[in-house]
């Protein structure tokens, strides 16, 4: 008889300084142990989870078998003074597509900033005030008046939403888990269950300090006297399933399919932050919580984003959700093919030769799709977005291709964002009110791909051309605009060279010094084109856009060097002219001294007949 094979080793998981409940409970349902620093090696566990931060020591020493669940840097969304940062600053660039983030200002930096915008207003609005690095809704208040506005940490302090949907008079928002998978290239899904969290006091603006009727944690309403008590509609507790809600969506007659695919639109938005900031590792994951406010116009708006969104079990709807959630999160992450590409490309058929047969091949089975629960992935959301998304992972992120697939991403959300707004004003779109809610789920993905799926056939409207990425641009059009930025350069230097015109009539000469800072302008810039033939080399960037730049500086700065000689020699047989008391030898020498003479021309001088950019007689 033979020996029984060796049992397989369970897979460890380490844990932090606090682990939920219910993630302990999924690992040992898989078979998992816990990883002991007494009994096991130091590398030899699989997992870590951790409620905080990791060290930059744990970043460094992770192997790439192992996996941590954050990634570094990611604090630039999760922290409310960087979020509010990084929205600001897309918006300047990209426009209005990014006011989904209630108006903000960073305390005590932008005070003034602040108190200017709060003396222009007539009617006195109502702010929230929020620690920029806090959670579970700690030292959280609302004010009106400025001299209620108190301090003692970084704080943000924004415009309060006073018209927001209610339901039965209570005020609500929604907890979206996503799911990022890598940064590099950026890989995102979007979990189909969440949770609704309800006020348990009835929305009232009168009673600001009321936390109980503006704030939607669950950690502080829970304290509340009416939590037990059965609200209408709502029932018993604080929280809902997404589900829930989109019963009661049915039994209003509320069809409102969009408001998910906006939800989804400003997840893609928000996260296109992590790229620039986040450095690159494969061994991290994150799960992120998102809180998200709807007004009564239906538009939904971001809060802020959690980096450790609560998993502990308090109710039935806690575990219904939070379990699932863990499992397919860890199902997700620890599956081999979690690395792949979504959008594989197309396997091009062999080459053959004239007059050869060609060679049936068997027909490559496609592989099973790799299951991901009630996951749904949102980004890449398209075969075109996945190609500018490695082209981002692949270029530095200031490089010409980064900044090219960055800016065509954004255009593809603004197309949505477009279209989205474009099938609200149909005539044929059933109303909220009043009409018979669709079978179609309210929060599925298939909607949002709907509207992926038709961008290429929304009619542009001014504005910059979609899809020009670097190797889109054609050929012909790249030489062309090399070869007019050359002659501008060239017409830039002759200025300068030539001089200008005076209101006498007269031409003023340029001095010395500043025709001499001409020519090394142009050879400066050859040799960044040239630092950027050895980069393109590299990779970095296409070799054959460095290539023409470095060509046309190199052209302008020949030809530069002609006309200053030209003129050189010209001038210098004016002098000759007008004073005759100047030798031979030095007419026929250029006034700005030996810099644009051969080594052989300048071995013929005297050693000390040009100095200084000026002609120095020889000594008698």
């Amino acid at each position: 008889m033979g020996e029984p094979p060796p049992k397989e080793r369970p897979i460890l998981y380490k844990q932090g300084d606090h682990l939920p409940s219910v993630v302990e409970n999924v690992f040992l349902d898989n078979g998992w142990e816990e990883w002991q620093e007494d009994s096991h090696k130091e590398d030899e566990w699989t997992i870590a989870w951790k409620c905080g931060r990791f060290k930059p020591s744990e970043y460094t020493m992770a192997k790439s078998y192992q996996k941590l669940n954050h990634f570094p840097k990611s604090g630039v969304i999760t922290r409310k003074d960087t979020l509010v940062r990084a929205i600001r600053k897309m918006r300047a660039v990209h426009g209005e597509v990014f006011s989904f983030l209630p108006q903000s200002f960073i305390l005590p930096s932008e005070y003034t900033k602040f108190v200017h915008e709060y003396s222009q207003q007539d009617v006195r609005d109502v702010w929230i005030c929020k620690p920029a690095d806090s959670s579970r809704g700690r030292k959280i208040f609302l004010m009106r008046d400025l001299s209620e506005l108190t301090y003692d940490c970084q704080f943000v302090i924004q415009r309060y939403m006073e018209n927001p949907l209610l339901i039965s008079g209570y005020k609500w928002d929604m907890r979206v888990y996503v799911l990022v998978t890598h940064t590099h290239p950026l890989k995102a899904y979007i979990y189909q269950n969440g949770l609704i969290r309800f006020s348990t006091e009835k929305y009232d603006l009168g009673t600001l300090d009321n936390k109980f009727s503006h704030l939607t944690n669950s950690s502080i309403n829970r304290y509340g006297q009416a939590f037990e008590v059965p609200k209408d509609t709502i029932g018993a507790g604080c929280k809902w399933t997404f589900d829930q809600l989109q019963d009661y969506f049915v039994r209003a007659g509320w069809d409102d399919r969009l408001l998910w695919c906006k939800t989804i639109n400003i997840i893609n938005m928000t996260l296109l932050s992590l790229p620039d900031a986040v450095p690159k590792n494969n061994c991290c994951f994150e799960l992120f919580g998102f809180d998200i406010l709807v007004d009564d116009q239906f538009k939904p708006w971001l809060l802020e984003v959690n980096c450790s969104p609560a998993l502990s079990v308090d109710c039935r709807v806690d575990d219904e959700v939070k379990r699932d959630l863990i499992r397919d999160t860890i199902g997700i992450v620890m599956h081999p093919r979690c690395r792949e590409l979504q959008y594989p490309p197309k396997r091009r058929p062999p080459l053959r030769r004239k007059g050869q047969e060609a060679r049936e091949e068997p027909e490559e089975a496609e592989p099973d799709p790799m299951p991901t629960g009630r996951f749904d992935l949102i980004l890449p959301f398209s075969e075109f977005c996945e190609e500018q998304t490695l082209h981002l992972d692949a270029s530095g992120k200031d490089s010409i291709a980064a900044q090219d697939a960055y800016r065509n991403i954004v255009l593809e959300c603004k197309e949505l964002d477009a279209s989205f707004r474009k099938w609200e004003k149909r005539d044929d779109r059933p109303g909220r009110v009043g009409a018979s809610c669709p079978a179609a789920k309210m929060f599925s993905i298939d909607q949002f791909n709907l509207f992926s799926s038709q961008l290429r056939s929304i009619p542009k409207k001014g504005g910059l051309p979609l899809r020009r990425s670097a190797r889109s641009v054609p050929a012909s059009e790249r030489r062309q605009n090399d070869r007019r930025l050359a002659a501008s350069s060239a017409r830039v230097h002759t200025t300068e060279a030539e001089g200008r015109k005076t209101p006498d009539g007269t031409t003023e000469r340029p001095t010395v010094g500043a025709d001499r800072m001409a020519r090394p302008q142009l050879v400066k810039r050859a040799d960044t084109a040239r630092e950027d033939a050895k980069r393109a080399r590299a990779g970095s960037q296409p070799a054959l856009r460095a290539a023409r730049d470095r060509d046309a500086a190199r052209e302008a700065a020949r030809e530069h060097e002609a006309r200053t000689a030209g003129k050189t020699a010209a001038f210098a047989e004016k002098e000759q002219g007008e004073g005759g008391d100047t030798p031979a030898t030095a007419s026929s020498r250029p006034p700005f001294g030996n810099r644009f003479r051969s080594p052989a021309a300048r071995r013929q001088l005297p050693p000390r007949a040009v100095r200084s950019g000026e002609v120095q007689l020889p000594r008698s």
